[in-house]
């Protein structure tokens, strides 16, 4: 009597297993129609291309490279890779090269100590950066992906926007969203479908997608995103990028909607950065949260070996997907380094003050355009933690044997963002972090 009760559960188990092979079937067998879809971007020629932020602002303060010629290198890459990846929607290059020039100016007037002065002050001067094409960018498209906004420019900056153009970075474009920004892929009927780079028959996630494939296609070094459900974690985790949703209310949502379907109040809904590197991460929050002031000391002095390690293979239930095995191996990888490199507890109960939880963005790779329509629970994952308002950093860990990225996200309690990123930023130095999708020739 006591086995009956566990038949429903594997019934339903086996069912939705079944179901998610007919339908990964059915859309493999229709992209295997349209020929090879790993088609290489352009190789990287030029170093600044993968520099961080970080790097970039350093060598325009000490005059290693113009303002001007960073503005042009990343132009020239966006309309390189733009044709075969489809994210960036409107752009501002010669109102950013403008910018740029006034920039070189400034600091050819400058001594190399008014300079370094400079550079405490404004931490991204001269740094270009894009925003999702619903965050307002004055001058540029604000349509939120629905045709009938088609036209419709901001006329003004969103405050993260403007905050970033306090630290001195630069907006050169905005990129691509699914309509009204409320989905996990990126596609309109305005601007078409932006694909991934790694494998274009693959979806970059949304509805920061534009954001995760021009940021890992090296067309920007800094990107603005917002997450209500997964929409900075997921793209960075398909695009092999980094990504955080930071303590709600860190970082203002003044102008991150076309308009407010959504009360830019709610807790759920965050703006945040995708980045190359954790130290990026760290950059733009501090440039554009007050509250994240000494954030990157924080990070620093985390004693990695001091905190308890939660862990989470998936949800665990015969009604969601199970996660992939690599995703699993990638995500006990990354716990044991943990545990055995610094002596970080493992642990199944309370997460309090001082401790993370390691688990999956998706329970799946990089899936296939269309495909998440067919099973949305895939998401919980990831909406899990806007509805408990938790902070959460997601880090790529390298790429499957089919090329396309693996990744996890760390997760905190609300106001210990330092946790999840040196946590990130540990695992970045271990796993290697980004891995670019086209060939470096520099």
């Amino acid at each position: 009597m006591s086995q009956w009760p566990c038949i429903p559960s594997v019934v339903i188990s086996l069912l939705t297993r079944l179901y998610l092979a007919v339908v990964r079937c059915v859309f493999r067998l229709l992209w295997v129609a349209w020929g090879p879809t790993k088609l290489l971007l352009p190789p990287i020629d030029d170093p600044a291309l993968v520099q961080s932020a970080r790097t970039l602002a350093l060598w325009i303060r000490q005059r290693k490279r113009s303002t001007v010629s960073i503005i042009e290198a990343f132009r020239r890459r966006i309309e390189a890779v733009n044709p075969i990846i489809n994210a960036v929607v409107d752009e501002r290059f010669e109102a950013a090269l403008r910018e740029a020039r006034e920039v070189d100016r400034r600091l050819d007037a400058c001594t190399q100590e008014e300079r370094e002065e400079i550079g405490r002050i404004q931490p991204l001067l001269g740094v270009p950066f894009t925003a999702k094409e619903s965050v307002m960018v004055k001058g540029l498209s604000n349509a939120g992906g629905l045709v009938n906004r088609q036209g419709m420019k901001a006329s003004r900056d969103a405050e993260v926007v403007g905050r970033l153009r306090e630290a001195g970075a630069i907006p050169v474009a905005v990129t691509n969203v699914p309509e009204l920004a409320i989905w996990v892929e990126s596609y309109n009927l305005l601007n078409g479908r932006t694909v991934n780079p790694y494998d274009v028959s693959r979806t970059p996630g949304g509805s920061s997608g534009g954001e995760g494939a021009l940021l890992t296609s090296c067309g920007t070094p800094l990107s603005v995103g917002t997450d209500i459900g997964g929409s900075i974690r997921i793209p960075a985790f398909l695009c092999g990028t980094f990504g955080h949703k930071p303590t709600s209310g860190w970082v203002s949502l003044d102008g991150t909607r076309p308009f407010r379907y959504v009360n830019e109040n709610r807790k759920i809904s965050v703006a945040g950065p995708l980045c190359r590197s954790v130290g990026d991460l760290v950059v733009f929050l501090e440039s554009v949260a007050p509250r994240a002031a000494g954030l990157a000391a924080n990070v620093t002095n985390t004693d990695i070996g001091s905190l308890n390690i939660w862990w989470m293979d998936g949800m665990e239930s015969p009604w969601c997907r199970p996660t992939e095995p690599s995703l699993r191996e990638a995500l006990h990888d990354a716990c044991r380094y943990l545990h055995q490199s610094f002596g970080a507890t493992l642990r199944q109960d309370k997460l309090g003050q001082n401790g993370v939880l390691v688990v999956p963005v998706l329970p799946l790779v990089a899936p296939f355009h269309g495909e998440l329509l067919y099973f949305w629970k895939d998401v919980n994952l990831a909406l899990i933690f806007n509805v408990t308002e938790m902070p959460s950093t997601s880090v790529p860990l390298g790429l499957t044997k089919d090329g396309l990225p693996l990744g996890l996200q760390v997760v905190t309690t609300p106001g210990n963002d330092h946790l999840s990123l040196a946590v990130a930023a540990a695992l970045e130095d271990k796993f290697g972090g980004w891995v670019s999708p086209s060939p470096v020739t520099v």
